[in-house]
Parts: C-alpha cells; sequence; structure tokens
C-alpha cells in the first residue's frame, strides 16, 4: 500500500525501477497483442487520459507509439490527428530526477502499485537539436496494466531543461 506523497524514485534505484517497470510495460504488451515487444519496430497502444493534459483538457483519447529501438514515444490524440506530442522518460536524461505522487495520481491511475507505472516528459522540438527540451514540472503517467494516464504536477522542476545539456532554461 502506498502513502500520500509516496517517492516513487529515488537516485540509486531510480535506473533499476525503470528497467522493471519497462520489463512490466513489455510483458503487458506481449498479453495484450501476443507478440515480443523486441521482435516489432514498434507497438501501439491506446490510451485514455480521462483528465486531459494541461491546456489540452478535451483531449482524452491517445495513442503511443513505443519502440524497442528509440526511447522516444510518439503520442497522438485519438480525439485530433494534429495533436502529437513526442515524450521521453526523465530518468533516461536526469539522474536526479524524482517525483512523489498524491492520493488522487492514484486515485485517476486506478493503482496502488508504483511497479506498473512508467513516466515519461513531453519534449518541446527544435530545428536545431541543441534548442531540443523536455518538460519535468508536468510529467504524464502511464499505468501499463490498464493504459490510463494523467499528467501531474511536480514541483520542485521547471518546464524547460536542454535535452544536449540538462540544463536549465526560461
Amino acid at each position: 500500500m502506498h502513502t500520500d506523497g509516496q517517492m516513487l524514485h529515488t537516485e540509486d534505484e531510480g535506473l533499476v525501477a525503470l528497467k522493471e517497470r519497462e520489463d512490466v510495460l513489455e510483458e503487458n504488451l506481449e498479453e495484450q497483442e501476443g507478440e515480443n515487444l523486441a521482435a516489432s519496430a514498434s507497438k501501439i497502444i491506446q490510451v485514455q487520459i480521462p483528465l486531459g493534459l494541461i491546456g489540452f483538457e478535451d483531449y482524452t483519447n491517445f495513442v503511443f507509439e513505443l519502440s524497442a529501438d528509440n526511447p522516444v514515444v510518439k503520442m497522438q490524440s485519438e480525439d485530433s490527428k494534429d495533436l502529437i506530442f513526442y515524450l521521453i522518460s526523465p530518468f533516461d536524461v536526469r539522474k536526479d530526477y524524482q517525483i512523489t505522487l498524491e492520493e488522487f495520481d492514484y486515485q485517476t491511475l486506478k493503482t496502488d502499485n508504483l511497479d506498473n507505472v512508467l513516466v515519461y516528459s513531453i519534449l518541446t522540438l527544435h530545428k536545431d537539436f541543441e534548442n531540443i527540451s523536455y518538460n519535468l514540472l508536468g510529467p504524464i503517467l502511464l499505468n501499463v496494466t490498464n493504459n490510463i494516464a494523467k499528467q501531474c504536477i511536480n514541483s520542485g522542476w521547471k518546464t524547460k531543461y536542454l535535452l544536449s545539456t540538462g540544463e536549465e532554461i526560461s
């Protein structure tokens, strides 16, 4: 059972926990699709975001395109095909990243088991690779057992960090 404000990752456990969560995702995808994620180029899963995203509250149906060969996840709205986000695990780019979940987060995701939750940061693309940034303030949490996701506010972090250096920008 969890408690309010339970820490999802610590610095020391972050990479191990992330790998375990990726393994859970792979197992769930295999069960749902009857295929091995590693054997296919990409896997599409339908995801429900009941509350929408901040600024996009009316868009609640998305597809996530996961690839065994690419850490970037494509998240496309089924409500508006032109609405596309690209995501990356914040733990892949920031070893010091931590997230705290509140009771409401658990309720929305319909889980009390953090082993089934993956965390993603939204990328802001730019024509120059050096200017691509990621958002640590508003991560997207995905419960891989029921494909329900939500965006939460992770206090203490900002919305723009350069992917190339990790430096915070304004």
